[in-house]
This record gives C-alpha cells, structure tokens and sequence, in this order.
C-alpha cells in the first residue's frame, strides 16, 4: 500500500497507523519484500555510497539499471555546482563580503530539526542541498587565500592539496591501525622522519634503526597544536613520575600519589614565557595540574622570555617542593613572532634536569632557512617539538606535530587494546592521544618532497622579507603609524597614533586609551568592509609599560607580495581619513589611497627585480593558484593566459607536468572536476549516451 493510498483509506485507519502495520516501513525488513516504498529507498540511500568509478573517467564497476544511470547524472550536476563554487570562491581577490555582520550570518543557520527523510524528494535533493550549502556558506566564506588577507596564520594552499584531498577522502584511511591504514601508516612514519632530521639532524643510523622501529615513534601527528602540545607534557609528565619500585607510575596510580611518591609536597608546574599559547594552559587543566601551575615569566622588549627571571621561578620551585613537569621554549609567539633564547632555556633545563620542551608550532619552519635558522639555536637539545603542519608548511586543516628527541619518550604514553592497538602491533593509535584519525601525513608527505629543503627556506625568507618591508613602510609615515617592536620572523605588531599626539611621543594612561579606542574602531571597519585584513591583539609591551592595542599581521601567504601590503596600508590610511582630521598631503606617496587597481603587471614587475633566489622563489609561487594582488583585482582563468605562461614557465616546474601542456592546463582547478566541457564526461551528449547505453 502506497503512501496516498494509505491516507485515503476511509476506514479509520490513520496515516501512520497505515504505515506502521504495513511490512515495507518494518525496520527488520531490509529487503523492502512487504512493498516497494523501503526497497526504492535502501536502494536510493545505497547508491549514495556507490564508487562510481565511471563518473571520474576511470574503468570500474558497471551498472544495468536506469537507476544508476541516473545517478551519474546526479553526481554530474553535484560535481559542476561545487567545481562552480570552487573557481569562485579561488576568483575572488576581497576577503569578505562587505557589510556582512555576525549576527546576520549566525541568522541562517537556525534549522535545530534533522529533515524526516529527505530521501523521498530522490537524489534531487542532494543538488538542493548543495544549492543551499554554496549560497549560505561559501559564498560570504572569508578568503584566507587572498593576498591581502594578512591578519591570520591560514593561508593559500598549493594547487595539488585539491585534487589530492579527493583523494584522501576517497581512500577513507584510519590511521588508528594498520588494519585500516596499512600504506599510510608507513607513509606517516617517513614524513615523521623527514621532519625529525630536519629538527635534531641525528646520524643516518639513528634513522635506520628507527624512522620504521615498529616498538616506537620519533613523533605522532595529530589534529592541531593544541593536542601536539598536550602531548608533549603528557609525555613529560609521566617521564618524570615514573613507576619505581612497587609504585606504578602517575598514569596508574593518579598525580596526588605520584607527587607524594616523589616527595614533592608543593605541587607541580610548567614554567614558560608570558607569552605562551593558550593551548599550554587546557593542557596543564587536563592532566590534573591546574591552571594556576603554569608559571608564566615576563619578557624583555622583543617579547623573549626573561632567563634570568626563568631561573628564579626554578629556584622557587625547588624551595617549595614544587615539581617541574617541563620547561617550555617558544619559537615563534602567536602574537608576536618571537622567538625565545631556546639554548639559553636548554641550558636551565640540564642544570635543574628538567623536561625541555619547544612549542615552534608557527616558527618551527625557519630550521629549513640557512639564513634564519640560527633564530632556532638550542631546538635541537629540546626533549620535545611542536609544530603545526597547517601552518607554514602549508597542508589543509588541521595538522599537529610532536617530535620526541628521544624515541622511547612515546613509550611513555603509550596504549594498547585487545581488538586493535595491540602491544605488538605496528599500530599508530599506540602512541596517539587520538584514536581514530584521516590520512593527513599524505599531504605533509607530498609538501615536504615537492618543495623540499629549498622550497620551504624560499617560503621562509619571502614572508621574512615582506614584513620587513612593511617595516620599512611603517617606520616611513611620518608618524602615523607605529611600529611596536622591530619584527624578528614574519609577525608585526604595530598602531596608528592620531596626529594631534604626534608630537608628544610620551603617552600616557590617557593618551594610551585614545589611540586604543583608534585602533580598534580602524581594525573593526577594515574587517566589515572586507576588502583586506589585519587581527589585533592586546599585549604587555615592556617598552610602553603597561598593555595596549596592537594591530597584528601575519605573512605567510606565498601570493601575498609588497604590493599587497602596500594596498592593506592604503586601505588603513583611507579609513582613517573618515575617523579623524588626516591630511593626505603629509601621508607618504606609497601609503596614500589613489584610484586604480593593483593588477598581475605589478606583480610580474615585482617579482622581475628579484636576483636567483626571488627566481626559484617565483617558480615555487607557482605551484600556488595564483591571483591578483591589489585591493580591487579580479583575475579570469581563461586558456590563452596560461598557455602564454606555459611559455615562460621555468623547466624546473614543467617537470612536474611531464613538460605537457595539457597536464598543465587541466591540473589549474582540480582535473577531476573538469566534466560539463564539451565532450567531457558530464557534457549533455555523454550523459545521454550513458544513459541510452543503461
């Protein structure tokens, strides 16, 4: 009995009452053998999961039915919408769409229902979604890829992270064991390795022995910072309350018996900068310490950790019987850009025979730079490492690293279980604080033997590069902006001062909350309008004495070039024209607002002045989706552009094409998703010829 008909029974049966006697809406019954209303749609809910390996151009499996044939149309018209929103969202040079608050968006999302069953409307509905999905969410999404977006460390991607992420997610590996994960266990295990050597530069037999050693780890891979951090002081805390004698170990036995076991009778601690990233105080939290365990010691005027003030805190701390779970280094501050003096904080921790951990999970990469790693000095010695993969080394989120100088540190925190992860196993889930994980270290593994060494210390020195140059640009506004501390990486932090306190110099409390109040209304009108970004930050500023609002850029973007800072700047100096009484005239000519766009021309002539390294620089930037820079600039990914290109494209980066220029014109938005063109797999003749043929 059909669905209508059950509603015009006449015989006092009610609708649901009518669906819930008849066979074919029995839950038990999943061959739909009491009517065709479930079978059609198990049928339709199980084409969903269908490979459909023919829709990607690829042999596979064969289907008879005019069903299936019809779901190749469907996933055409899916693959089309999304291939559609995807050029979009990469053509768009803006950050975000214009006067678009908050709250307007929060608006949309208010459906707290999951949709009865959608399946009834047939797979129409998935193009429906979709539809909506575009509308709602990507469109008005803030492009992290736009070269004037410099507020955030999320940047552009290289071109292959599309089509590779398809992939990923077409293989579907867990990484939890190598029962569901076997080649991307030892694929993880490489990039590990890769990364370790870069960090510790260990001999050729350390890694023989271990990069594949199935009983440890050189590090674990997890889905931020947050958990690399955590477990870094998982790991260092269970080190230094280990099992001795009949006492089993903080980990069995708990942390107020394990400190009494020790003799520690004031507590612990983790003892690290002022400046240390958030995630260092949920870690302490979650391991039983405490927020109030995380001694945090003053900085200098370049925001480094006070040594002198480190070693007081550890000197308190033995006093006291209060235990040092770990020292922590950072290299590379959130908010700053920073980097501490790790050989210096190395040095304390071998005096006072401490867990030393570094958090370079921004400013790790600079170990690729020869002219910067020097900043880095003291890493090495470090008992533990993080670094974010999602950061500078450029993979989709999210990625954490945590590398353990010493592999038997992962066996400190490792688990085993009866159905997987069992102790003689090769699984990774042993060492992880994660279980179930995606097959990320594909993407770190494809960055790090495509750029290679080379590639990323271009990466480094350019972002290094340009913020010196707003540096520059700073220090030349006659005042109107202010830079707070000379940048050591590739994180500013500056303001803008308002010209009737120019003159003064000394600011007080007073003139202080002016130029606060300032800074936040120009960060807050520079966001809504869209066109470019900036983040702000409070910090402690040593030289100012007190706290002030800071507006905070972050360069890391391989399309962002000087130009673009020169056009985030404008940006600023415009809006501040309709904030206070500014005078053009005293502006700079390079920050001064003017009509016209920032086109590709001034790239190319950017990029043509460079010497041999902004050459191979050029040739790594390319390997990115490129865009225009400037405030206003839209680009068109039209054929005769790139096949102009092709020309002048350098033979080092031809070779990842095969030197074939048709491998080159399909891989500039995802090759997979190329189908609707004439001829192509969903073109109207070849849909109607598979249909035809079904």
């Amino acid at each position: 009995m059909s669905h209508s008909e059950a509603g015009d029974t006449g015989e006092g049966t009610t609708r649901n009452e009518s669906e819930n006697s008849d066979p074919a809406h029995d839950p038990e019954n999943l061959n739909g053998k009491g009517g065709n209303d479930v079978s059609v749609e198990e049928e339709m809910l199980v084409g969903l999961f269908r490979p459909r390996t023919s829709s990607i151009g690829t042999e596979g499996e064969t289907e008879s039915s005019a069903q299936y044939s019809h779901s190749i149309i469907s996933l055409g018209n899916t693959e089309r919408q999304l291939k559609s929103a995807e050029k979009a969202f990469l053509d768009r040079s803006y950050v975000r769409s214009a006067s678009l608050p908050l709250d307007e968006i929060s608006s949309r999302f208010n459906q707290t229902s999951i949709p009865s069953n959608p399946l009834k409307g047939g797979e129409g509905h998935v193009n429906e979604y979709m539809d909506a999905l575009v509308q709602n969410t990507v469109e008005d999404a803030v492009n992290t890829a736009s070269p004037s977006m410099i507020g955030h460390m999320t940047s552009s991607l290289p071109y292959f992270m599309r089509p590779l992420s398809r992939l990923v997610t077409t293989m579907n590996q867990n990484v939890v064991k190598t029962e569901t994960g076997n080649t991307v266990t030892f694929i993880e295990k490489e990039a590990i390795a890769q990364l370790h050597k870069q960090i510790y530069d260990c001999e050729e037999s350390f890694y023989d022995c271990f990069a594949q050693d199935p009983s440890t780890v050189l590090g674990i891979l997890s889905s931020g910072g947050t958990t690399a951090n955590l477990s870094a002081l998982w790991a260092a805390r269970n080190i230094v309350l280990k099992p001795q004698g009949t006492f089993e170990g903080v980990e069995n036995e708990g942390l107020f018996p394990a400190l009494l076991h020790y003799g520690y009778t004031g507590g612990a601690a983790v003892i690290g900068s002022e400046l240390l990233h958030y995630s260092l105080s949920k870690s302490v939290d979650i391991l039983g310490l405490g927020t109030k365990s995380l001694i945090t010691i003053p900085v200098d005027d370049n925001f480094r950790v006070r040594i002198d003030m480190m070693r007081e805190a550890l000197e308190d701390c033995k006093r006291r019987k209060q235990l040092v779970i770990a020292v922590v280094g950072v290299a590379g501050a959130t908010e700053t850009g920073a980097v501490d003096d790790l050989l210096g904080i190395a040095k304390l921790a071998a005096q006072y025979e401490t867990y030393f951990h570094v958090d370079a999970a921004w400013g790790g990469p600079l170990i690729f730079s020869s002219k910067y790693k020097h900043l880095l000095n003291g890493i090495q010695k470090a008992d533990s490492v993080t670094l974010d993969g999602h950061k500078q080394l450029y993979m989709p989120m999210g990625c954490g690293l945590c590398f353990f100088k010493n592999p038997e540190t992962s066996l400190a925190v490792q688990k085993t279980a009866k159905y997987i992860i069992r102790k003689d196993s090769l699984d990774l889930g042993r060492f992880t604080l994660e279980g179930s994980r995606p097959a990320n270290a594909v993407y770190l593994h494809s960055n790090l033997n495509i750029f290679g060494v080379r590639g990323y210390e271009i990466l480094v020195n350019r972002s290094i590069r340009i913020v010196k140059h707003m540096a520059k640009r700073i220090n030349e506004s006659n005042g109107l902006f202010q830079l707070i501390v000379h940048p050591t990486t590739n994180i500013l932090l500056y303001r803008c001062i308002p010209p009737h306190l120019r003159l003064n110099g000394n600011f007080g409390t007073l003139e202080n909350k002016e130029i606060d109040a300032l800074n936040i209304e120009l960060q807050r009108l520079q966001t809504l309008e869209g066109r470019t970004f900036v983040s702000r930050t409070t910090v402690l500023c040593p030289v100012f004495g007190a706290p002030i609002v800071a507006l905070r850029v972050v360069i890391a973007n391989p399309l962002t070039f000087e130009a673009d800072v020169d056009c985030v700047l404008q940006n600023q100096v415009g809006i501040l024209a309709s904030l206070i009484e500014l005078d053009l005239n005293d502006v700079p000519e390079p920050l001064r607002p003017h009509d016209g766009n920032h086109n590709q021309s001034v790239h190319s002539e950017k990029v043509a002045e460079y010497t041999k390294e902004k050459d191979e620089e050029r040739v790594l930037g390319n390997i990115l989706p490129p865009q225009n820079g400037g405030c206003d600039a839209h680009h068109t990914y039209d054929e005769s552009y790139w096949s102009s290109y092709w020309e002048s494209m350098p033979n080092p980066l031809r070779i990842l094409f095969k030197d074939d220029i048709g491998l080159f014109l399909s891989s500039l938005v995802a090759p997979e998703l190329q189908l609707e063109k004439e001829g192509g797999l969903f073109s109207a003749e070849r849909l109607r010829q598979a249909y035809e043929q079904n």
